[in-house]
């Protein structure tokens, strides 16, 4: 009879070698041990894949609906389910479309059909495999085929356990890892920021600095590349004229510049055009500017509008009294109307309080009195209805700034404005030099 001694450790019984051995390159349960490289990196890498597997799953679960939620919720939110024929007239795709939308509904038909060949062939498989256990489970001849066929099982399973805990134990310190190696990082980067007034100083100089001075720079930039498409504009229209150089008049008033001058060097073979009247390529860069910016505030109003109907359910009352024709005439027509008027006020109190709009303050541009006086409302009234004059006449008011010597479309002689270039204009001298050529 052999005694179990503290030398000599007990036999493990069968089936005990689930326990899971410490990882490779590990230094086991010591704190003190540091991994390998490849140990510690691959367990950062599984660690946070797992994570942000975890978090895009939940993700999915809570913000990703199915097919018939994202329908019914798109449904709700046009107040009112259309008729088939209707909804197809109103909201259907092009008949060019028909090709995309055939094969998307091939497609459809496919996964539909290998979902059912998928069931049909597991629902075959478990009925084979019944089929096959039923003669080893009844027939006493065949009963050693049925034990080989029990110990096979059960060492299949004993060996999916295992693997099951060795997945457990790799998942479990893998999270553990990067959770840990993660926390350690962001906890060295806010104490870096915080504990270091210098480095929070030196990073708040350098953000600002940047972020200015980027945005100056991009924005002289294209005030320089636009008075040279206005001097080459100039030019080339003088040139149809015959006439060697451009006559463009200078204001006889001065305009005031907040801008430090620029060095003369940074002058040096560049004509400087300060104050002077603003041309063609300007006047319509800053004018697409405002149609932006246009844009973005009439989306900002419908949306506003839009929501003050649905509140208050008028969309059912105009229907009522006008029918459904006269709904649809009516919302027309007050979009319409309501984008006029925001570009009216946004004009009008662009150049009576700013002296110049959007668009015009980024260009550097700025709309002045016949003297170089601020424009009052009358003058500004005067000159939006010279808009839509030029507007209406194909735009032939705004092109008038080319062939008038003093750069003046029709809204300015309507007003009795001028539109001025509001800081030390110049041309690129790279871009001007390629517009010689």
């Amino acid at each position: 009879m052999t005694e179990t001694t503290a030398s000599t450790p007990p036999k493990s019984p069968a089936g005990a070698r689930s326990e899971i051995p410490p990882p490779a390159g590990d230094a086991g349960p010591s704190l003190a041990g540091k991994p390998d490289r490849v140990t510690a990196v691959s367990n950062l890498a599984l660690g946070s894949l797992l994570i942000a597997i975890e978090f895009l799953d939940d993700w999915v679960d809570n913000n990703v609906p199915t097919q018939a939620q994202a329908l019914e919720q798109r449904a709700k939110a046009q107040d009112v389910l259309l008729p088939q024929s209707e909804w197809e007239a109103t909201y259907g795709r092009p008949e060019a479309d028909r090709v995309r939308l055939a094969v998307m509904g091939i497609a459809a038909s496919a996964n539909a059909r290998a979902v059912r060949a998928t069931r049909f062939v597991l629902r075959t498989g478990g009925r084979t495999v019944d089929a096959a256990n039923w003669p080893l489970d009844r027939i006493f001849l065949l009963k050693p085929l049925r034990y080989g066929r029990d110990r096979i099982t059960e060492a299949a399973n004993q060996q999916v356990d295992r693997w099951v805990e060795a997945g457990r134990a790799l998942d479990t310190g893998s999270r553990a890892v990067a959770e840990v190696s993660l926390s350690r990082a962001a906890q060295d980067s806010v104490g870096i920021v915080t504990v270091e007034p210098h480095v929070q100083e030196l990073i708040q100089e350098i953000v600002a600095a940047q972020g200015t001075s980027m945005t100056t720079e991009i924005i002289k930039e294209v005030r320089e590349h636009t008075v040279s498409l206005d001097l080459g504009i100039d030019r080339a229209w003088a040139t149809l004229r015959g006439r060697p150089t451009p006559g463009i008049a200078k204001p006889d008033f001065a305009v005031a510049i907040p801008d430090k001058k620029p060095d003369p060097k940074e002058m040096a073979g560049r004509p400087y055009l300060g104050g002077a009247y603003a041309g063609f390529a300007s006047r319509v860069l800053a004018f697409s500017i405002d149609l932006f910016v246009l844009i973005i505030a009439l989306i900002v109003a419908f949306v506003f509008v839009k929501g003050i109907i649905s509140i208050f359910n008028l969309a059912q009352l105009f229907q009522t009294l006008f029918g459904t024709t006269g709904h649809g005439t009516l919302r027309i027509v007050s979009s319409g109307v309501l984008g006029t008027l925001v570009a009216c006020v946004y004009w009008i109190f662009g150049w009576t309080f700013l002296g110049a709009t959007v668009g015009k303050l980024v260009m550097g541009l700025r709309v002045v009195g016949p003297s170089g006086s601020r424009v009052g409302f009358w003058r500004s009234l005067r000159r939006v209805i010279g808009y839509f004059i030029s507007a209406f006449t194909l735009g032939l008011g705004f092109l008038w700034v080319i062939v008038n010597k003093r750069r003046h479309s029709w809204a300015d002689k309507l007003a009795g404005t001028s539109v001025v270039y509001a800081w030390h204009a110049r041309p690129d001298e790279t871009f001007l030099a390629d517009l010689n050529d």
